[in-house]
């Protein structure tokens, strides 16, 4: 195995990992904080923290035009949007119900890749792959899956945060190639806790915050592990796959978190959990037989 092909699949194996125990941390962050300021805080840590490697290796914080849109897009709707939407969400949302309705990430990826940006062929084995994962999560959590009138808006607001990633995910992919994945994350992670500090004091004011040890510490490690780490990671890998295959990381990570579920707080899995996980496996599986480097088109000019 070449080794940039072995360091490939290192690295999504890690993506994987640390996202899988975010849901934990999150949980945690929110115990005493409101959605939209423990998000902000998160991600104002994490950009903070980008100076460093940045001042160290001497890299320009200057942008061009086409960067900054890039920037912007990626802020406004990963950053900003997306998690401000998936936090708020959380008030009224399962998170198995949420996992399962994210879990529609690969297919707007793969919708929007093939008719909107042109970059990547939508064949058979791909939307199989896709629709096996997809009721593998619904195998996994539906147990979960309980509607009501209240979580409506929820359920909502977490389509519009899988939406507004795809379209991130593949604008960075298509206009992003030559911006360096540090100032990318810089700027566009406080771009989109500018923009969630402003919705907190919009639909937030006067609501109690109640700092304390565990959602500071679980702030801390969602800033550092779980974004500076894993979108550092996550943007280099990038470059190198498709960006439907990025997407099924989305697939992936909560079957971890069941895995550090029960290995960690000895949380049951049953035959339903473990049929399901194979399902999504199974699923992966099939829509990645492609090269993992092949795509469509070749790199497009920045615009």
């Amino acid at each position: 195995m070449r080794p940039v092909k072995l360091k490939i699949y290192i690295l999504y194996t890690v993506i994987c990992f640390i996202w899988g125990s975010t849901w934990l941390a999150i949980k945690l962050g929110l115990d005493g904080v409101p959605p939209l300021v423990g998000c902000g805080a998160r991600f104002t840590v994490a950009g903070l923290v980008f100076l460093l490697p940045i001042s160290s290796q001497k890299l320009s914080l200057k942008l061009n035009a086409a960067h900054l849109r890039v920037v912007t897009v990626v802020g406004c709707l990963n950053f900003g949007l997306s998690y401000g939407c998936v936090y708020w969400s959380e008030l009224t949302v399962s998170s198995g119900l949420a996992s399962v309705l994210f879990s529609v990430y690969p297919f707007f990826v793969a919708l929007l890749a093939h008719f909107w940006f042109h970059m990547e062929t939508l064949n058979w084995k791909k939307m199989l792959g896709i629709l096996a994962g997809f009721a593998g999560m619904v195998v996994i959590y539906a147990d979960q899956i309980q509607t009501s009138r209240n979580s409506l808006w929820g359920m909502l607001a977490v389509l519009i945060a899988t939406f507004a990633s795809s379209i991130s995910l593949l604008y960075l992919k298509k206009y992003g190639r030559e911006l360096p994945t540090l100032v990318l994350n810089f700027y566009s992670m406080l771009l989109g806790a500018a923009l969630l500090l402003m919705g907190a004091l919009i639909s937030e004011r006067g609501e109690p915050i109640r700092w304390s040890l565990k959602n500071v510490s679980a702030i801390f490690y969602l800033a550092f592990f779980g974004s500076v780490v894993a979108f550092t990671m996550y943007f280099y890998l990038l470059k190198h796959l498709q960006a439907t295959q990025m997407s099924f990381v989305s697939l992936i990570y909560p079957v971890l978190a069941l895995v550090l579920g029960a290995w960690i707080l000895d949380e049951r899995l049953n035959a339903k959990i473990v049929l399901g996980a194979a399902m999504v496996l199974g699923g992966i599986f099939i829509a990645n037989q492609v090269s993992p480097m092949s795509g469509r088109t070749k790199d497009p000019e920045i615009p």
